[in-house]
């Protein structure tokens, strides 16, 4: 609008009102824009010329259609302006168009000031289109009300017409069609679809129910039809039609339904040709490029459109309905009640039918009249009215002929009372009384300041508070609702307003609380309800359940759905910039439509938690109802069998059917590839899939796709279950022999369920009430894992919606979450002074919301909100049952013995078969954990949760809301959980054993408790010196565990170590580690124990465990106490050893050996380092090149070396002998001890190993330094060998000396390729920055051993010292003799050359894929066995040897898996040479 306007004078009353609100509304602006055409066109509308009020109409139609298209894909032409303009039928037919406009300005108006209205359509853009297609159409259908009178020749068909051509309007900016519907009808797509083709005088066409369709939600809403199954819109629109009334009118037709029914076909139609135009190419192609974008526009606007017409149409059947025309004994004719028809504004989807119906009856003013006004007329024609809208109120003043009255809507016969009175027939009366009341004009303007901007409104209806002054201690005693991990304001609240008797609808508030509170920290949540609350809610549903047995069902069917709302919010598929290029108004859509979809479903999904919320009220009601029936339930455990019987969920849930279409994709892979040599999952699974066939890789296809989003977990990992996750989870689970089996336990029981059910019910007398009670119980389990999933589905998109806002309000997502939705829709507005509040919330340590009844929420944070939860957790603490044990609620039975496993989320723990679970609650993210779970505890939750439902499928014996559970038990403890009876008993404590040094400073134990090496690296971490992360284990503890331990029946208190070291290794991260000794007999004075040392290097993840139980078993007699250090392995560009002091000089210096990569390699010492050496008298470096190496320490490095060097010295109060490695730059001190011995002097590196008389596999593989994958290579080669030897018939071998051939027989291969083709040698999975390290070994063993893998293999074999029988067999099984393989008759040979060319680098392959992966990764590499020239003679004489060997062997060589092999690796690490 033009800023520099003036009020014309002759705008008078809500005319004036209006126009006042126009001019200054950023709403109407927005819709208008600032146009002194528009300003003019208004006040043509509002002023009293009757001729131009109409033409200004019509004139401001067309300006909204040509600008505004997306107010209506369906635009509506002009039809019903020119048949009044012409008045062709009626003489007294009013204004409509002037009226629609008049309407639709009043609408917004309303919407505009009153903050009620905001609250339910609380997104601008949405209630303007909204309101546009309900109020601009409302009246289109008046020409059809009653029969037509004298038309003119021919009018109607052109009507009829204008009406099938209102489909092009949307497409009249479009070249191909502007101004040429000829080219539509060769299309030949509309002529058969005619809006009128049959009788022009009777209409009969809009007698078909199937249009009613739509509308019949809306007749149900406003209670038009008293049998649900009735269409009342349609039937009222029929009898209408056929009634006399008792005034003497001849029936008619409706013309609000008739509108809606023109709306209707128009958008049908309108989708019809639209989806036509688009998917078909001979038409699409022929428009430009601008054009398709146009059509593809519309298109995409289908179904965002869908829901906003349905309302629109709706609400236009709605506005004329008149429950006046019929006596009383009519209105229940045709199952018609139309005593009850209302409409409530607080219903959203009758806010827009509420607001027609209003604007409607309150826009008579000024209406042209070709007739005059009747007494009997019940409308105020001409009055001279003013209207005044405040945030919650509207107000209305009539000056009825300078009459005034004091209380007008008290006065029998004042206009305000007619028009109230009218109005309370139509729309919900308590709502009407709430909303519009009458003020004198000179009242209306004084009443702004109490009304206008109270942002802090209390809830329109208010309910009596019992206590207006209670305190929590008033309240108490209060219960834990619930502790929820990885918790955000912004999503909670959602479940807790909607928990709350206010933000209830009415038919739900007695099923509410009237006081929570929610404590965060560190998005965690917990909330407290009081238990007499719990108790009331609780006790409210049960009895109503009880007069009502479908009530619990007809819940239950709401939230399913909802849930299915939910999931189609988000419609389309996710990618990794969905949001991004989203516009802000399509990012406030999404968002809006969340947030309306979250909160509706939760006024449903909070009932059943409520039953049993805090307290099991619920549960303990039927338990009390079962021992009632028969002394026999009074015993505990058969009582819980009854009730798991009763409540056994009726369908399998939505993740035993993963479970269950898991097992049958396994089993029909396996049909599929009964016959095949090669499975597609055997061996590594490098080539899983390339081997897959095209019906494999369909179904695998379809079950990732449908199975997605469980373990999805937006506060770990942002990313959803892919179709490799899945191929790797059918890798663990192809093999497993019991498929079938387990399938068929899963579906038995629900079959054996409930026949047992039935049995059990009519055995202990259950009436019909609560046999539906027992059957609710049941499904509300299920129900509520279906919401699950669609939940976590939808908090992908979510959460990812979320990182949007924040990034384009360059705030932190933590900030967005902690904003109530309703203060990120006031974000979404344009409101960014709210992102202060999230700030200060996500940077307080803890804040707290309080929710009463009549309050907002109060939100603390700061030492109130810190007081406040330690106050809560004090009132709600609990004790124990007893000494070492604690009780719950059974909801699986069984019995277990087994270590505890406490698991917070999914990405953060480690968790083995047969653990027990233990936590606050179960997620479907932590799924994969509790299938294979030897029992489940939680700490909250009830009989209906996802842990119960869940192992009750999976017969996995379960214990819930165990109050105080995560305080009594701790990781490692060994549990007895009797679920018969539900108690946990802890049987061993295990007492935590490990010292990490992320807790250095907090150590106040001594040299004697874990050595000095351990004690020191722990002093230097604590003061800011970097050494790498470690943990260390007590010697005491280790050997009163693990020494002479049986690996394949582990004792419960070595689980339970083994549980702690490997939860341990997963916090340091990495894949390799260093294990060292801190023993009390290294580093004695005067003496260097170094040579006496535990020292493995390059230990991967997953040897850990084994590797501590075998060096504790060989070295146990040498130690006298301290601890092992486990360290997490830095593979360093540079490393070497420093002297703070140089012994051999009187004077004062450092000595500085350094080599490239690690200094583990050089055992022996003839490979010299480079020594720096600290002159004195020059006060600088002197360098003595080593062997191979000069120039690794330039200045930089070795000022920081002698930096480092002062402050361990100072540190420590003495010289320092000090282990040190670089990387990127990084210098980590590996260890640091006191100067002792002159030997410390003497080839300083590496004195670890120099003594080592150690002869197990992975001790000798340490010596040389191996990778893991070439260590992994042998292994797997030496066992299947292994296999093969267990099934062999033939002439006897020496079996030892097979494995020693094989164990050995790649040592030297890390010469084996050039330079360039280095990387070869490693598989995928190791990363770049690693290669350097392993390259600098490369050049040691060069130097050392040889130049080619042979050569550097024969002499580290000799150095070994092995057989000349072990010698001469890893010389001739080389692949390029296979020829001489196959003609020799040794079988020991056959069998090692045979079992190499099975082994990739990543596994076990057949022999041909083994052979061709070999080729593809050595291309190029020209001392490659599989590059010779004969090279496919060779290939064909493996096979030949193949087929010689298992002449001898009970078994195929499809046998030889990774799986089958497993075990043969693990036994093969224990291997000791003679």
């Amino acid at each position: 609008m033009n800023k520099n306007h003036t009020i014309p004078l002759e705008l008078e009353g809500i005319n004036r009102t209006i126009f006042e609100w126009a001019i200054n509304s950023p709403l109407f602006n927005s819709i208008f824009g600032e146009d002194t055409g528009t300003e003019a066109l208004l006040v043509k509308i509002l002023g009293k010329e009757a001729d131009q009020r109409e033409l200004a109409s019509l004139t401001l139609y067309q300006y909204i259609w040509t600008k505004y298209p997306e107010f209506g894909p369906n635009l509506l032409i002009n039809l019903l302006p020119q048949f009044e303009h012409d008045r062709v039928f009626y003489d007294n037919y009013r204004d409509h168009t002037t009226h629609m406009i008049k309407c639709f300005l009043l609408g917004l108006y309303f919407y505009d000031s009153c903050l009620v209205f905001k609250e339910l359509i609380n997104d601008p853009a949405i209630f303007v289109k909204t309101w546009a297609l309900t109020a601009l159409y409302h009246d289109i259908g008046y020409i059809f009300e009653n029969d037509f009178v004298n038309p003119k020749e021919g009018y109607l068909i052109k009507i009829m017409d204008m009406i099938n051509n209102t489909l092009f309007a949307p497409l009249s900016n479009i070249p191909l069609f502007s101004g040429d519907l000829s080219k539509t009808r060769e299309r030949k797509i509309i002529d058969k679809h005619r809006i009128y083709t049959g009788n022009i005088q009777g209409i009969s066409e809009f007698e078909d129910e199937e249009l009613f369709d739509s509308l019949k939600e809306y007749g149900e809403l406003s209670n038009l039809s008293s049998a649900k199954k009735v269409n009342g819109i349609y039937k009222y629109y029929i009898y209408a039609n056929s009634k006399k009334t008792k005034d003497g009118r001849m029936g008619f037709r409706d013309h609000g339904i008739s509108s809606a029914v023109i709306f209707i076909k128009l958008w049908n139609l309108y989708k019809e040709y639209v989806v036509e135009i688009y998917t078909n190419k001979n038409i699409i192609e022929e428009f430009g490029e601008e054009s398709k974008k146009k059509i593809e526009g519309l298109y995409l606007n289908i179904s965002s459109d869908e829901g906003l017409i349905n309302k629109a149409v709706g609400a236009i059947a709605l506005h004329n309905i008149n429950k006046d025309l019929w006596d009383e004994d009519d209105a229940l004719i045709s199952k018609l009640d139309l005593k009850k028809f209302h409409i409530s504004f607080k219903h959203e989807k009758l806010f827009f039918a509420f607001l027609l119906r209003f604007c409607d009856e309150i826009q008579m003013w000024d209406r042209i009249r070709y007739r005059k006004p009747e007494k009997t007329d019940k409308n105020v024609y001409g009055a001279d009215l003013d209207i005044y809208a405040t945030n919650d109120k509207i107000f209305i003043t009539f000056d009825e002929d300078y009459k005034t009255y004091v209380n007008p809507e008290n006065v029998e016969g004042s206009l305000f009372r007619k028009l109230f009175d009218t109005l309370q027939k139509y729309l919900d009366s308590y709502e009407i009384k709430n909303l519009l009341f009458c003020k004198k004009k000179d009242e209306i303007f004084n009443i702004e300041n109490n009304f206008i901007n109270n942002a802090n409104r209390k809830e329109d209806v208010c309910y009596k508070k019992e206590d207006n002054n209670q305190s929590i201690e008033d309240l108490q005693p209060w219960v834990v609702g619930a502790v929820n991990i990885d918790e955000d304001l912004h999503f909670s609240s959602y479940y807790l307003k909607q928990s709350m008797e206010a933000y209830l609808p009415e038919e739900f508030k007695e099923f509410g609380y009237r006081n929570i509170i929610a404590v965060y920290e560190d998005f965690n949540e917990t909330y407290y309800i009081p238990l007499k609350e719990c108790e009331k809610v609780s006790k409210k549903l049960i009895q109503t359940s009880l007069q009502n047995p479908l009530f619990m069902e007809e819940i239950i069917e709401k939230i399913t759905k909802l849930i299915y709302e939910l999931r189609d919010i988000f419609d389309f598929e996710p990618n990794k910039d969905m949001f991004a290029k989203m516009s802000d108004q399509m990012l406030a859509e999404y968002y809006r439509k969340h947030d309306e979809i979250h909160t509706k479903l939760y006024v449903y999904a909070r009932i059943p938690e409520a039953l049993d919320r805090g307290i099991s009220t619920f549960t303990n009601y039927l338990r009390s109802y079962l021992k009632e029936k028969n002394d026999e339930l009074n015993d505990e455990k058969r009582l819980n069998e009854v009730f798991e019987i009763l409540t056994y969920p009726e369908n399998i849930s939505l993740s035993g059917m993963e479970i269950l279409e898991l097992y049958q994709l396994i089993l029909d892979i396996k049909m599929n590839e009964k016959d095949l040599k090669n499975k597609t999952f055997s061996g590594s699974g490098r080539r899983t899939l390339i081997r897959m066939n095209y019906d494999t890789y369909h179904k695998v296809e379809n079950f990732a796709n449908k199975w997605a989003f469980w373990g999805y977990h937006g506060y770990g990992h942002r990313a959803i279950r892919d179709f490799n996750y899945f191929v790797e989870r059918l890798k663990v689970e192809i093999d497993n022999p019991n498929i079938k089996e387990q399938q068929d336990r899963i579906v038995n029981a629900m079959s054996r369920a409930a026949a047992e059910r039935i049995l059990n019910f009519s055995r202990y007398n259950v009436d019909e009430k609560h046999q539906m009670l027992f059957r609710a119980f049941s499904k509300i389990g299920t129900v509520k894992i279906l919401r699950r999933y669609y939940q976590l589905r939808n908090f992908y998109y979510l959460d990812n919606l979320i990182l949007e806002i924040a990034k384009r309000n360059k705030v932190s997502e933590g900030t967005i979450r902690c904003l109530l939705p309703e203060e990120v829709i006031r974000l979404l507005k344009g409101e960014n002074d709210i992102l202060k509040e999230g700030i200060f919330r996500a940077e307080s340590p803890v804040f707290s919301v309080v929710l009463q009844n009549e309050k907002s929420p109060e939100i603390f944070i700061g030492n109130k909100a810190k007081e406040l939860y330690e106050k809560m957790k004090k009132l709600t603490e609990v004790k124990t049952l007893n000494e070492g044990q604690i009780r719950g609620d059974t909801a699986s039975l069984g019995q277990y013995k087994g270590v505890c496993r406490v698991v917070t989320r999914n990405e953060e723990s480690v968790f083995e078969k047969g653990d027990i679970f233990v936590g606050v609650d179960t997620d479907p993210d932590m799924f994969d954990k509790l299938k294979i779970a030897g029992a489940v505890l939680t700490e909250s939750g009830g009989l209906t949760c996802h842990a119960a439902i869940v192992c009750r499928e999976l017969k996995i014996p379960c214990i819930v809301r165990i109050n105080g559970l995560l305080n009594y038990v701790k990781d490692g403890d060994i549990l007895d959980v009797n679920a018969d009876n539900g108690i946990v008993s802890i049987s061993t404590s295990i007492s935590k054993n490990i010292i990490k040094s992320v807790n250095a400073k907090k150590f106040h134990g001594d040299t004697k408790t874990i050595g000095k090496k351990a004690f020191a690296l722990l002093q230097m971490k604590a003061n800011k010196i970097l050494v790498p992360e470690f943990f260390c284990i007590p010697y005491s503890v280790l050997k009163k565990v693990f020494c002479n331990i049986d690996l394949d029946n582990k004792g419960q208190e070595s689980q339970a170590l083994i549980l702690e070291i490997k939860n341990a290794v997963k916090e340091l991260g990495g894949p390799l580690f260093a294990i060292r000794s801190s023993t009390l007999n290294e580093d004695l004075e005067n003496l260097s124990g170094a040579g006496q040392e535990i020292t493995e290097l390059r230990v991967a993840k997953d040897d850990v465990i084994n590797t501590l139980i075998r060096l504790i078993d060989e070295y146990e007699p040498n130690i006298m106490g301290g601890s092992i250090i486990v360290q997490k392995m830095i593979l360093g560009d540079l490393s070497g050893v420093m002297f703070t002091k140089n012994p051999l000089k009187k004077e004062d210096g450092i000595l500085i050996e350094a080599v490239p990569g690690g200094n583990e390699y050089l055992t022996s010492g003839k490979i010299s380092p480079v020594t720096y050496t600290w002159d004195n008298v020059n006060m600088e470096y002197t360098e003595k090149s080593g062997d191979i190496w000069s120039g690794l320490l330039d200045r930089s490095k070795l000022e920081n070396l002698q930096n480092i060097s002062i402050r361990l010295e100072n540190l420590f109060n003495t010289p320092q002998d000090v282990e040190w490695t670089i990387l990127r730059d990084k210098l980590y001190i590996l260890q640091s001890r006191d100067i002792t011995g002159r030997e410390q002097i003497d080839s300083a590196l590496i004195l670890s190993h120099r003594n080592k008389k150690s002869r197990n596999i992975l001790s000798i593989y340490q010596v040389y330094a191996l990778p893991i994958n070439l260590q992994q290579h042998m292994l797997r080669v030496a066992a299947v060998a292994l296999w093969i030897l267990d099934r062999w018939k033939g002439v006897e071998l020496n079996r030892r000396e097979i494995i020693e051939t094989l164990l050995l027989h790649d040592i030297g291969n890390l010469v084996k390729v050039t330079e360039d083709k280095f990387e070869s040698l490693f598989p995928d999975t190791y990363q770049m920055e690693s290669f350097q390290y392993w390259r600098n070994i490369r050049k040691s063993i060069i130097q050392r051993y040889g130049k080619t893998d042979t050569e550097a293999t024969s002499n580290i074999v000799k150095e070994i010292k092995v057989s000349n029988t072990v010698m001469d067999m890893i010389e001739k099984k080389q692949f390029v003799k296979n020829v001489d393989t196959y003609n020799n008759n040794d079988y020991a040979i056959k069998i090692c050359a045979y079992a190499d060319q099975r082994v990739s680098p990543n596994g076990v392959l057949s022999l041909e894929n083994r052979l061709n992966e070999a080729i593809v990764r050595y291309r190029g590499v020209k001392n490659a066995s599989v590059n010779s020239p004969n090279r496919e003679e060779l290939v064909e004489y493996a096979k030949k040897i193949e087929q010689q060997i298992f002449n001898f062997v009970e078994g195929d060589p499809e046998q030889i898996t990774d799986a089958t092999i497993k075990d043969y690796v693990e036994e093969l690490k224990k291997f000791q040479f003679s």
